[in-house]
């Protein structure tokens, strides 16, 4: 039910926009989802990565959710947010 809560949520925020390479009306240019036992890598290694290096605006759960909604809530409000979904793949993620 969640995958297609987030196809979905991913579908109106493409057929949404103008162009492909227009930020209007995006917060992010990536959202990330990842299981919490790689949360050192991703914290450590890969946002500093993205938004240091790349200069990328990253939708981060732990910075930009917003309290009181639900996760399901915050989630898809983030996607719709932004252009792309990162999807950390580990065994854990699995």
């Amino acid at each position: 039910k969640m995958m297609w809560k987030w196809t979905r949520a991913k579908h109106h925020a493409i057929t949404s926009q103008r162009k492909s390479e227009d930020l209007e009306g995006l917060r992010f240019h990536a959202f990330v989802s990842y299981s919490q036992n790689n949360t050192d890598w991703v914290k450590s290694q890969f946002l500093p990565k993205l938004e240091g290096d790349y200069c990328l605006r990253v939708c981060h759960h732990e910075r930009d959710f917003i309290p009181g909604k639900t996760i399901v809530q915050n989630i898809l409000r983030c996607i719709e947010q932004s252009r792309r979904c990162v999807f950390v793949l580990s065994s854990h993620f699995v």
